[in-house]
């Protein structure tokens, strides 16, 4: 069940940014930084029995911004779309609370 919930803002990300190309550039720019460097970490790892630890680390840290990146999207696209800080923070797992305190600078 819980995997199910972030899909949702994923999906209102997808169906609000259908009526702006700005955020539909913007959201595909962030997965695409993302897939880059998912598929980068992968296809090293698959290749290299001892893989260099340090370009390890440093592409698995690009790849947790782009994830954090894409994830700051999907809960601003969920908020224009409507959606409370309680249905985020459900989705996400956790309180109204932490969803505001993690997504809102100031």
């Amino acid at each position: 069940m819980f995997q199910r919930r972030p899909e949702r803002l994923l999906q209102n990300m997808s169906d609000s940014s259908q009526r702006s190309p700005r955020a539909a550039r913007s959201r595909d720019l962030v997965a695409a930084r993302l897939a880059r460097g998912c598929l980068r970490w992968t296809h090293r790892h698959a290749r290299s029995p001892h893989p260099d630890h340090m370009q390890e680390l440093s592409e698995l840290r690009g790849i947790e911004l782009a994830s954090h990146d894409a994830l700051a999207h999907a809960v601003s696209e969920s908020r224009a779309a409507g959606h409370t800080w309680s249905d985020i923070g459900r989705a996400l797992g956790m309180t109204r609370q932490a969803a505001h305190g993690r997504f809102t600078s100031g």
